[in-house]
């Protein structure tokens, strides 16, 4: 397996393509995207565990966007689209989460066993 691996779309609907990379098989994530003339990273695996202080062992599944198991829409009218499936474990039980991008923020369906 190579140690880093990645993907582009238009993962939040704006018309551009953004960016999903992924290092160590997921164990770190990152998310890059055009805001006007820059472009901006988001430490995906970095933010879950900021806000998530709960969730340990977090690790994004490349394979989920690539083998298209999550669809997204090419449409920018599209609110939200499941883009990335990551795992992780709480209170000693595993879970998983479906990470969504808009124009505006990412969100997260989380807190399905498995």
């Amino acid at each position: 397996m190579s140690n880093y691996s990645g993907t582009s779309g238009d993962f939040n609907g704006d018309g551009e393509n953004e960016l999903l990379w992924f290092y160590h098989g997921g164990r770190e994530a990152e998310y890059y995207y055009r805001d006007g003339d820059d472009i901006l990273k988001i430490d995906i695996i970095g933010e879950l565990s900021a806000y998530f202080d709960d969730w340990e062992n977090i690790s994004a599944d490349p394979e989920s966007v690539r083998e298209g198991s999550l669809s997204y829409s090419d449409n920018p009218e599209s609110v939200t689209s499941d883009i990335l499936k990551v795992d992780y474990q709480s209170g000693g039980a595993d879970y998983s989460a479906l990470i969504s991008f808009t124009q505006d923020e990412i969100i997260v369906s989380a807190g399905h066993g498995r």
